[in-house]
């Protein structure tokens, strides 16, 4: 079934904007949010620990610490495939394009 055509334009339809602005206007909170939330974990994780002197606890801050940078690896990968995505996707819907103003040539006056 053909897509029926909302303007009169030759050219292709025009998408309107969707998900993608609004995830690319938004690329400050990502970051801001990469930025903070591990910060206030490791710091979270530095307090915690700070007077534990045994071997057992300074195991689990080690872990802790561990876990921290992978989750923070796997945020940062995921907000910038994510962001990609949406960049990718407002270069291919473009702006609207016509090749030209001039009318189409009848053909059925050219037979006639």
């Amino acid at each position: 079934m053909a897509r029926r055509r909302t303007s009169g334009n030759p050219g292709p339809e025009r998408s309107p904007p969707g998900l993608e602005r609004r995830l690319l206007r938004a690329w400050r909170w990502f970051v801001l949010g990469g930025l903070l939330g591990p910060a206030m974990v490791a710091a979270v994780i530095a307090l915690a620990g700070h007077d534990a002197g045994t071997a057992e606890a300074h195991k689990r801050q080690l872990l802790a610490w561990f876990a921290l940078a992978g989750w923070t690896a796997v945020y940062w990968l995921a907000v910038l495939a994510v962001l990609a995505g949406a960049w990718v996707v407002r270069i291919m819907k473009g702006p609207e394009r016509r090749a030209d103003a001039l009318p189409l040539p009848q053909r059925d006056r050219l037979r006639a």
